[in-house]
C-alpha cells in the first residue's frame, strides 16, 4: 500500500521574468543547502518570442524575493551546474548549442564559451563536471546525437566527441541525447546518455 505523504510549500523562487518560462534545471551550491541555481527557457522552442529573456538565476534559500545573482546569456540555459571543487564555476548549455563557462569572481557574463562552429548544433540538454586533476574537465550532450568533452580553459575546441547510436551496426541510427550523469565510482570513462526515444546508452570515452 503507498503511503500518503503531506507535503506543503514552504518556499517560492518566482522567475522575475514577465515571459513564462520553465526551469528545465536545477543545481545545489556545492558547499551545502544555501544556494540554488536555476536554468530558466522556453522548450516549446518554436513559441519563444523575440523578446524572451536569457538570464537565469542563482538564489538565496534564505532570500526568496530576488535572485542573489542573474546569469547573462546570449541564449536561454537549459541546463547549469556547480562545479565540486570551485564553487564560483559554473557550466551552462544553452540553446544555440553553446556551452558556457561562468566564474562568479569575473561577474554574471561567461568568462569563456564555446563558439557556433565548434560544438553542438542543437540545444544543448545535459551537463557535467568531470573529476579531475585540474577540476577543468567536462562534459555535455545534445539533441544532435553527440557526447561532447571539453575543458573550460580552452573552450575553442572540442577534446573529445561520443556519437550516439543505436548500436546496430548495418544501419546505425543517430540518437538524440535529453540527459547525462557521470559518477567517478561508476568507472571514470562511462558515461549515462538519456535518449529522446527512450534508450538509456552506456558510453564509454
Amino acid at each position: 500500500m503507498p503511503e500518503n505523504l503531506t507535503m506543503k510549500t514552504i518556499a517560492l523562487f518566482k522567475d522575475p521574468s514577465d515571459e513564462a518560462r520553465s526551469v528545465t534545471k536545477i543545481g545545489w551550491h556545492p558547499e551545502g543547502p544555501t544556494k540554488i541555481v536555476g536554468s530558466y527557457s522556453n522548450l516549446r522552442f518554436q513559441r519563444m518570442s523575440e523578446d524572451m529573456p536569457m538570464a537565469s538565476y542563482i538564489w538565496d534559500i534564505s532570500e526568496r524575493n530576488l535572485p542573489l545573482m542573474e546569469l547573462r546569456a546570449t541564449s536561454p540555459l537549459i541546463c547549469c551546474q556547480y562545479n565540486q571543487k570551485n564553487p564560483d564555476w559554473l557550466l551552462g548549455g544553452s540553446y544555440n548549442g553553446l556551452v558556457n563557462h561562468y566564474d562568479l569572481r569575473k561577474g554574471p557574463s561567461p568568462a569563456a564559451k564555446s563558439s557556433v562552429e565548434v560544438g553542438h548544433y542543437d540545444p544543448v540538454y545535459d551537463v557535467v563536471w568531470l573529476q579531475s586533476k585540474t577540476g577543468t574537465e567536462c562534459a555535455s550532450v545534445s539533441s544532435d546525437g553527440r557526447l561532447l568533452f571539453w575543458d573550460v580553459r580552452k573552450l575553442t575546441e572540442v577534446v573529445d566527441e561520443c556519437v550516439l547510436n543505436n548500436g546496430d551496426k548495418d544501419h546505425p541510427k543517430t540518437l538524440g541525447g535529453v540527459s547525462l550523469e557521470w559518477m567517478q565510482e561508476a568507472g571514470p570513462t562511462k558515461f549515462l546518455v538519456g535518449s529522446e526515444h527512450g534508450i538509456i546508452l552506456s558510453c564509454t570515452k
